[in-house]
């Protein structure tokens, strides 16, 4: 029941199966049957925790004992298991949610999954949208076992047990050794494939053109999508100044008209989706256009700047809620932070309130709560997880690889135990870019940078937020539209169409246009499983 990807195949050989790739302690690099024959050797010396904590990439390891089942699941699980375990505790396990629904042939909606699914775009804990089928997490090694009994146990925790302490000086030579550590890492990956850079306005896929620029990488290639704005002239600069051949995908000149009944699109919202998680839309269109039109080779690499530095966040929390968050209250700050996109009821926010309680490690509360580390922790768990670093499953789904730069465990691993002093604003994270790698590279545009939020700009959005819902929906719709640089008004019209068809009338109170997206995707769960 293993399916893969078009690009990430299983591999097994006798009682262990393995996709993705992985780095070990010693920076070697190790894919397909290579990987599997390392794991095979392993497991007869080390324990699954022993190996897991010593891999870095993306990658599920399932291995079969006598007794039960071990699933290894990455850091940021970008190949996530489900099983279900049915009354005769005969045990299912894929990596296709659909696949378990074809199995067990009944779905049983998740009523509280659906809630989570609308408000934030995905689903918490191990539950998925239907009850009696779970998933593995982020950092954790799931065990199965023959009696139908799970247990889940984290290796990774993404919660300091205390805080550096270090010079600013050291602090920051320490992350510029990790910066360029990394950028070793990339270069050994790619091996003079093409590199593909989806390059915004902002600082961290900058920093990876920068970062190949800086070891001479040659072969690469950039390129932006939406709607032509700011961030597109600045990231069409940046790529002309490194001497990179670059792509503006304008989302204005595609036809959307009928891309929900394509078979292409219908199994990647599903495969996308998987029972958990929100499709991805923004650069759906971006990469089927490039490899449509043959811009990129086949072979290419997908270098997305995803990073666990998510100081936006974490800013707009000190803006607008300055006390310590505490574990008391961190259920009402993640529901008002994170699951957001649509309006809620009271009784919907205390139900998301117990649901978050229980995603929450009981050992965090034994832990000094301060620098929001709880928060951060949680973050990347969970939305990091399956909603940030998800967005990268587009490239995988049409052919290509995918390599997180700024995932780098060492350059995690530094960040991880640095004061909130040097992560509000992203201080130290921008002071580094700006002075080591924009500057000497002609990249540094200063007044023209699209910098993190201005604590005033934050409150005026936290303003906006509180009145959203008051204001007359048409008035906020219009404004929704006008300031849509990515095109997600026209790209969500046709979902927006079929909600209509289906409900008899269109979506409203919502803060983003990905909540026309959950809400479709919900809607064509059901239908897809009624079919």
């Amino acid at each position: 029941m293993l399916v893969g990807t078009h690009t990430y195949t299983w591999v097994t050989k006798n009682t262990v199966s393995i996709i993705g790739y992985f780095y070990d302690n010693t920076n070697t690099f190790f894919f397909g049957e290579d990987a599997l024959a390392y794991i095979l050797k392993k497991i007869q010396k080390k324990t699954t925790k022993e190996i897991a904590q010593s891999l870095h990439g993306i990658f599920s390891i399932i291995i079969e004992f006598d007794t039960h089942i071990e699933i290894i699941s990455d850091r940021i699980d970008f190949f996530p298991i489900f099983y279900f375990v049915d009354e005769s505790q005969y045990i299912y396990v894929s990596d296709s949610w659909w696949n378990i629904q074809t199995q067990k042939k009944q779905f049983l909606p998740n009523e509280d999954a659906y809630l989570e699914f609308l408000a934030g775009g995905f689903v918490l804990g191990h539950e998925t949208l239907d009850k009696t089928i779970k998933k593995t997490k982020a950092g954790e090694i799931c065990c199965i076992y023959n009696n139908g009994l799970v247990e889940h146990n984290a290796y990774q925790s993404y919660i300091p047990l205390e805080f550096r302490t270090s010079p600013y000086d050291t602090i920051y030579n320490d992350v510029c050794s990790a910066i360029s550590e990394a950028g070793n890492r990339l270069e050994k990956f790619l091996q003079n494939r093409t590199a593909v850079i989806p390059l915004s306005g902002g600082y961290d896929s900058r920093l990876i053109a920068c970062m190949l620029k800086k070891m001479n990488y040659q072969n690469v290639i950039c390129f932006t999508y939406g709607v032509k704005n700011k961030e597109q002239e600045l990231s069409q600069q940046v790529a002309e100044i490194l001497g990179y051949p670059w792509f503006f995908i304008d989302y204005t000149q595609i036809n959307t008209q009928e891309y929900l009944q394509s078979p292409e699109f219908i199994a990647y919202a599903k495969s996308y989706g998987n029972g958990f998680a929100m499709p991805y839309m923004q650069e759906y269109f971006a990469v089927k256009f490039l490899k449509e039109n043959k811009l990129i080779p086949l072979d290419s690499v997908f270098l997305p700047g995803h990073r666990a530095e998510y100081i936006k966040v974490l800013q707009k929390m000190i803006c607008e809620k300055p006390k310590i968050v505490s574990v008391k209250n961190l259920p009402q700050c993640i529901e008002q932070k994170i699951f957001n996109i649509k309006k809620k009821t009271k009784k919907q926010k205390a139900v998301l309130h117990n649901r978050l309680r229980e995603t929450l490690c009981v050992s965090w509360q034994h832990l000094a709560l301060q620098d929001f580390s709880l928060f951060e922790g949680w973050t990347v768990s969970e939305k990091y997880s399956k909603f940030i670093f998800r967005s990268s499953f587009v490239y995988p789904f049409f052919g290509y690889q995918v390599y997180l730069p700024l995932w780098d465990k060492q350059l995690m691993n530094v960040f991880l135990d640095i004061s909130s002093d040097y992560k509000v604003e992203r201080v130290l994270y921008r002071t580094i870019l700006e002075e080591e790698f924009f500057k000497p590279n002609g990249v540094c545009f200063f007044e023209q940078e699209l910098h993190s939020a201005s604590y005033a700009k934050y409150f005026f959005q936290y303003c906006k937020d509180k009145i959203r819902y008051i204001i007359p929906w048409g008035i906020v719709y219009a404004r929704m539209k006008k300031t849509d640089w990515m095109g997600y008004s026209f790209i969500t019209l046709p979902m927006h169409q079929e909600i209509r068809n289906k409900t008899g009338k269109y979506l409203t109170a919502f803060k983003n246009f990905n909540a026309v997206i959950c809400r479709w995707h919900i809607l064509f769960t059901e239908k897809s499983l009624k079919n």
